[in-house]
């Protein structure tokens, strides 16, 4: 195998196996490389740089931290951590793969990054297991971005993780957790899921609701800090703190399902499967997921702070302050889904109410609204269904 491409992204210089090999109709495929790289996913390694210094300066409870990313590749996610993001400490990288092993040597040489960053060829979860004992200090962040799912890597990356530890996780694998095939996600994620219009946000909350049942089994308890949808792929980072009681706590509060009436095109959480209390549709149950908060507020303005100032020359910088300022609106209106403008008045309207009608209509009737970056034609509010309805008659625009 023979490295002979250089990629920089943010700080980083990056080898990479001949792209050329990798290209089908002109366009790279990066399954086809000999060690994975994909250049689209840029924002969303540019979004981890920012949101690991975010958590180090609000939740950190010692510093320097140690992260461990045990599925690496090229290392180019983890020599970012150790290059870009200040208070890292040791970032640990591992590939089972000699070529990808290989690989995130050359670059570990090429940033001169050998006092930081230590590498290994280990089975992902036999390496977390090991560190659990091996690490005298505590690992406070583990990076999991697999191939598609996480929910293998899962258990072994809970066990790990430190109290007040972050937990992040990239899952690929979007067609099972929408809802498109049912069996396959209750064998991966335990969950009852079908396909609805908010199959982007049940993404999220389907993978949250895993993460959340898999921490409970070692005593401990998450607390998300930004989930997002994005792409191909889901987001999240969960804060992770010790203790069976919370843990308890938690998972009694935050573990439910979602209620999609058919009738009428509207869904909302609930903490148990349930008829639709407006017209007694038996409705379509989702879950169970998790159901509570998706954002930390403080969390997500320190991350626009962090774009605006200290990482204003990443690349993909406007498109994370965009997505970014959605979401600091959407984390206003919590514990509660998004609903579909499109689903709902096609039951009911002649014609579709324009998004930003409906948002302010449902302001001056006294209840919170905003868009959604889960769905572009979506809204996300604390109305109940009725007033929602209400709110669309008075947006949609009248026919002469």
């Amino acid at each position: 195998m023979r490295l002979n491409a250089v990629v920089e992204e943010g700080k980083t210089l990056i080898l990479i196996p001949d792209p050329g090999k990798a290209l089908v109709d002109g366009r790279l495929e990066p399954a086809w490389m000999d060690v994975f790289y994909n250049p689209r996913m840029e924002f969303n390694r540019d979004l981890s740089v920012v949101a690991l210094q975010a958590y180090i300066q609000l939740y950190a409870p010692h510093k320097p931290v140690t992260v461990v990313e045990p599925l690496s590749a090229t290392g180019v996610r983890g020599l970012r951590y150790a290059l870009e993001v200040e208070d890292v400490g040791l970032v640990i990288l591992n590939d089972i793969d000699e070529n990808a092993y290989n690989t995130i040597k050359a670059n570990i040489r090429l940033n001169r990054a050998e006092s930081r960053v230590k590498v290994y060829k280990r089975d992902a979860s036999s390496l977390m297991y090991t560190l659990r004992s091996e690490e005298p200090t505590p690992v406070l962040v583990v990076d999991l971005d697999p191939y598609g799912s996480p929910a293998p890597f899962a258990d072994a990356a809970l066990a790990l993780v430190g109290h007040h530890g972050l937990l992040a996780a990239t899952a690929t694998d979007v067609a099972v957790l929408e809802g498109s095939k049912p069996v396959k996600a209750y064998r991966r994620y335990l969950a009852r899921l079908r396909k609805t219009p908010q199959s982007k946000e049940v993404a999220v909350r389907a993978l949250l609701g895993y993460i959340a049942r898999v921490a409970g089994m070692h005593d401990k308890a998450i607390r998300p800090l930004l989930s997002y949808y994005a792409d191909h792929y889901v987001r999240v980072y969960v804060l992770i703190e010790r203790g069976a009681r919370k843990a308890d706590r938690v998972l009694q509060e935050n573990l439910g399902y979602m209620v999609y009436c058919r009738s009428t095109g509207y869904a909302y959480l609930s903490s148990e499967p349930e008829t639709c209390p407006w017209t007694g549709d038996p409705g379509l149950i989702v879950g169970p997921l998790w159901i509570g908060e998706l954002w930390d507020p403080q969390y997500i303005s320190k991350v626009i702070v962090l774009l605006e100032t200290k990482y204003s020359y990443i690349a993909t910088r406007k498109r994370c302050l965009g997505l970014m300022r959605v979401i600091e609106a959407e984390s206003k209106i919590q514990r509660v889904i998004h609903q579909s403008i499109p689903t709902i008045a096609s039951k009911i309207l002649p014609m579709l109410p324009k998004k930003a009608a409906l948002i302010e209509e449902l302001r001056s009737m006294g209840y919170s609204a905003s868009p959604t970056h889960f769905n572009g034609m979506g809204i996300r509010t604390d109305s109940g269904y009725e007033e929602l309805v209400e709110a669309m008659r008075r947006a949609t625009p009248t026919q002469n």
